[in-house]
């Protein structure tokens, strides 16, 4: 769930909460399904956190303000090796709101391509058997439904409802084929408020106060605010692209988004880069050139820093460093081993200390030139 304001809440969150004002939790879960990762930071808030019981069980917890009031109880409950951190998070609330916001004006302009039928309090869809469906209706019309069945097409169908108006009510019961693949872009929404109801796909409400009752949101939500008791389980949203929220840590992938995939190049292109230079110092122009070209890519697409399998290009360049120091002279092993510690610590300061992507390659950059220099000077390579 990514909430640009403030959030008050005693549910759970199964993925990821990003809040960018002030959080109040009462015996709320969040990460509860997802993997435990150390690495990763899972409940995010940029104000302050007042947390009354409840549990963050697979990653890292960041405040902006006064991560010391976060109870003793929590920070027990962490994964080992998961820690509260205290400073500005490094997501970017403020772009992804412009993002968010312009995404879902931008999808309210499109031409739905099937209608919705009505048969006394039951909204059905007759679709067109395409790869993206769109529907759209209006807020009164959702709310006076009993239930509202998204059933039918393929799985792979990207599903977008285009719900108008403001002060929408969502009381009512929502099926669909594949929930991951469903989106309800309220895009006039000041206001939303969220029944006791199952709803199977996501929320784009991104200029939204949004009320919850007890019911359950199988799917992501992006919401100005949130105050209420609501459950969120966590399915990716494939029809979401572009900034990255709420289409990460999926369950499963149906939708390829070419910018996102250009971020998985550069990833493999920076891992690339990291074992060019103990091949001789002539490589060295190409890999810094390669740390430039990725550093754009993933500085636009990636604000909040690179992903896991960068970890783990590091411990494989560390072997290889290593290999190179057991092949030399044994003198020289002390100097150069602290040259490779230093090296490393700075490359994984992006996670454990939170740099931005920006100082991170600025440092990989230096470190990567003083080593370069020093196995010149000792005759690595």
């Amino acid at each position: 769930m990514l909430v640009f304001g403030d959030f008050q809440g005693s549910s759970d969150t199964e993925g990821q909460l990003y809040v960018g004002g002030n959080a109040v939790l009462n015996g709320y879960s969040v990460g509860e399904i997802l993997p435990v990762d150390c690495t990763r930071e899972d409940l995010v808030v940029a104000g302050s956190l007042n947390m009354d019981g409840g549990r963050v069980y697979s990653g890292n917890i960041v405040v902006g303000n006064n991560a010391f009031a976060v109870p003793n109880s929590v920070r027990d409950g962490l994964p080992d090796g998961c820690q509260v951190y205290s400073r500005t998070p490094r997501f970017e609330f403020t772009r992804a709101q412009t993002h968010y916001q312009q995404m879902s004006t931008e999808l309210c302009g499109r031409q739905a391509t099937g209608q919705i039928e009505k048969d006394e309090e039951t909204l059905s869809v007759t679709h067109s058997n395409t790869g993206t469906e769109i529907f759209e209706l209006q807020c009164s019309e959702l709310s006076e439904a009993f239930s509202f069945s998204l059933q039918g097409m393929s799985e792979s169908a990207s599903v977008i409802v285009n719900v108008r108006g403001d002060g929408c009510v969502l009381d009512t019961a929502i099926t669909s084929t594949n929930a991951s693949n469903v989106l309800f872009n309220l895009c006039d929404a000041r206001r939303v408020t969220i029944g006791e109801v199952a709803l199977e796909g996501s929320l784009l409400a991104p200029f939204a106060d949004m009320v919850g009752s007890t019911g359950v949101i199988k799917g992501q939500i992006v919401t100005n605010s949130f105050h209420g008791e609501t459950q969120q389980n966590h399915i990716k949203c494939g029809v979401c692209t572009g900034y990255g929220f709420m289409e990460r840590n999926a369950h499963t992938t149906s939708i390829k988004h070419s910018r996102y995939l250009k971020l998985q190049i550069a990833q493999e292109r920076v891992r690339l880069a990291y074992l060019t230079f103990v091949q001789g110092i002539d490589e060295m122009e190409d890999a810094l050139k390669t740390l430039d070209d990725a550093q754009a890519i993933i500085n636009e697409q990636n604000p909040t820093g690179l992903n896991n399998d960068t970890t783990q290009s590091l411990v494989d360049q560390e072997e290889a460093l290593q290999a190179i120091i057991d092949a030399h002279d044994v003198n020289e092993e002390e100097q150069v081993t602290q040259q490779m510690k230093d090296w490393r610590d700075l490359m994984t300061a992006d996670f454990v200390a939170g740099r931005t992507a920006e100082g991170y390659f600025d440092a990989l950059k230096i470190s990567t030139l003083n080593l370069a220099a020093n196995l010149k000077r000792v005759n690595f390579v």
